[in-house]
């Protein structure tokens, strides 16, 4: 992601109607009451970070997350985050079988090639519990592609 786009983020994702509506939609798609209370949740490709707070918000969630950049995850620090790890969402440095949620919000697109989006979505498997839950969202559409994705890096819409 252009690093200049994370500033932005972190200005922006608390309110804007895009963000907002997304954690609607995560809400619906995994409602609070389908989760038990202290799950571990991993935020992979956690951002600024806004996001895992509000996990463990509305989920009663112990939140950790990653993220590929160093400058996302200093965001991470500014908004009071502590677990967390520099790492690349196609190789996860946890054991096997750890968390009960894994939740990557448009990360998948934004790994360059096919072979890494597959490490990426066996990583998660791998590190869920059995019978854990994966959250995922991506951009779909290639005709609703706009010069954001360019400043995002998105390498691939869905759909």
């Amino acid at each position: 992601m252009n690093e200049r786009e994370y500033l932005h983020m972190f200005e922006q994702e608390e309110r804007h109607w895009w963000y907002v509506g997304m954690r609607a939609v995560s809400l619906t798609l995994l409602p609070p009451a389908a989760v038990s209370l202290n799950s571990l949740v991993l935020d992979a490709g956690c951002g600024t970070g806004f996001n895992m707070g509000w996990l463990r918000r509305n989920y009663g969630a112990r939140v950790a997350g990653i993220d590929y950049s160093l400058r996302a995850l200093a965001f991470c620090r500014r908004r009071g985050e502590q677990s967390l790890a520099q790492a690349d969402a196609a190789s996860l440095p946890f054991p096997s079988g750890v968390f009960d949620i894994v939740v990557s919000l448009d990360v998948l697109s934004q790994l360059k090639d096919e072979p890494a989006r597959c490490a990426a979505l066996r990583e998660f498997h791998r590190v869920l519990k059995p019978a854990g839950r994966l959250l995922l969202r991506g951009p779909a559409y290639e005709f609703l592609r706009s010069s954001h994705d360019e400043e995002i890096m998105t390498y691939r819409r869905f759909g």
